[in-house]
């Protein structure tokens, strides 16, 4: 299930879960979705709702991991990060858009992300 909902993945070309893909898979009747994992680097996590219009996730990355995060969102700008937008974040790397996606690359960490253009499949 943190596959399928929380989109908790790894890259078959590294070592455990020291490269990362969280893809959510928003949709249907589901507004949110919670899933922890400790690996061999530390947790990792991804906590995600949807309320009032807003997609909201909260991310965790294990220590010496990275991850690629897709955010659902139709536009980069409408995607904070604890309340900074994505262009004033050194720390992140905006990968471009796939599909309802906005794809991003981040370091260990923590991180708050808001989404006020989130489209998903109902």
């Amino acid at each position: 299930m943190y596959r399928n909902i929380t989109g908790i993945d790894n890259y078959e070309d590294a070592a455990g879960y020291k490269k990362i893909s969280i893809r959510p898979h928003p949709g249907g009747n589901l507004t949110y979705a919670n899933a922890d994992l400790e690996t061999g680097y530390g947790k990792l996590s991804a906590h995600w709702k949807i309320t009032e219009g807003r997609f909201i996730m909260e991310v965790e990355i294990p220590v010496n991991a990275k991850a690629v995060i897709y955010i659902p969102a139709s536009t980069t700008e409408s995607i904070t990060e604890s309340g900074k937008q994505l262009s004033e974040l050194k720390e992140i790397t905006i990968n471009g858009k796939e599909g309802n996606y906005v794809v991003l690359q981040a370091g260990s960490g923590i991180y708050h992300f808001v989404s006020t253009s989130m489209t998903v499949d109902r």
